[in-house]
C-alpha cells in the first residue's frame, strides 16, 4: 500500500511534534517533512514532493493559507487541511472556495483528523463533522429556504457530504465504519426530506448551502 506523503505546517515546533507523534500510529501516512513559514512550506513542496500539506494555524482567517493552497496546486496536485480554533462558517466556506480540501477542529477526534488528510489526498474535500449542520443550515437560512422538512440530522448531514463527492453507499460505509445498509436508510431520508430524485440536486442543494464550492 503506497503510503500518504504528509508535510506538517505549523509556527510552533511543540505543535509540530505533537502532531508527529500522532500521525505517527497511522500506517498509511509517511510524516515527509516539516514547515515553520509559508515560505518553508514552499520549499518543501519542491524537494519533499507531499501529497498534503496539513496546516496548524490558530487564525484561519490569515491570508497566507489561500496563497499557500494558490501556490502548491501550480506545483503539483499538492491538498491542503487546516486544523484550527475558528470554526465560524464564513471563513469555512472561504477557506474551501480558496482551494483548501479539509477543514478540521482542534477540539475534534485524531479520528476527524485522519479522515481529512485520507479524503484530502484522494482528492476529495472534507468538512469537520461538527461544522456541517452550522455550515449546511445557515447557507439554506441565508438562503430563504429554511423548512421543518429541510432540518436533516448531522448524522445525514455528513452522510450528504460523502454523496455529493461521488462516494457510493459502499464507499460511505467503509470512511464512516457503518453497515452499507445504515448509510441507505439514510441516504433515503436525506432525498425524502430535500424532495430531490438524483444526486444532481442534492449537489445543487449542496452548493447553495455552501457545503461544496465550485471552483473556477
Amino acid at each position: 500500500m503506497q503510503k500518504i506523503r504528509l508535510l506538517v505546517f505549523s509556527n510552533f515546533q511543540i505543535l509540530r511534534s505533537a502532531l508527529r507523534q500522532l500521525l505517527a500510529l497511522a500506517h498509511d501516512i509517511e510524516i515527509v517533512g516539516e514547515a515553520e513559514t509559508p515560505h518553508q512550506a514552499e520549499q518543501a513542496v519542491r524537494k519533499l514532493h507531499p501529497d498534503v500539506i496539513l496546516v496548524e494555524t490558530v487564525d484561519a482567517t490569515h491570508p497566507t493559507i489561500p496563497k499557500l493552497a494558490e501556490k502548491t496546486a501550480r506545483k503539483g496536485k499538492v491538498a491542503l487541511v487546516v486544523l484550527t480554533d475558528h470554526g465560524n462558517a464564513h471563513v469555512v466556506r472561504a477557506m474551501l472556495r480558496a482551494g483548501v480540501s479539509g477543514y478540521v477542529l482542534k477540539q475534534s477526534s485524531d479520528a476527524e483528523l485522519l479522515l481529512a488528510i485520507r479524503s484530502a489526498a484522494r482528492g476529495r474535500k472534507f468538512l469537520d463533522a461538527s461544522l456541517i449542520d452550522e455550515i449546511a443550515l445557515g447557507g439554506v437560512a441565508a438562503a430563504g429556504q429554511a423548512s421543518n422538512k429541510h432540518i436533516l440530522s448531522k448524522r445525514e448531514l455528513q452522510v450528504l457530504t460523502w454523496l455529493v463527492q461521488g462516494y457510493t453507499s459502499s464507499g460511505i460505509a467503509r470512511e464512516l465504519d457503518l453497515s452499507v445498509k445504515t448509510v441507505e436508510t439514510y441516504r433515503s431520508r436525506i432525498y425524502e426530506k430535500l424532495e430531490v430524485s438524483d444526486r444532481a440536486d442534492l449537489v445543487r442543494y449542496a452548493i447553495s448551502t455552501g457545503l461544496i464550492s465550485v471552483n473556477k
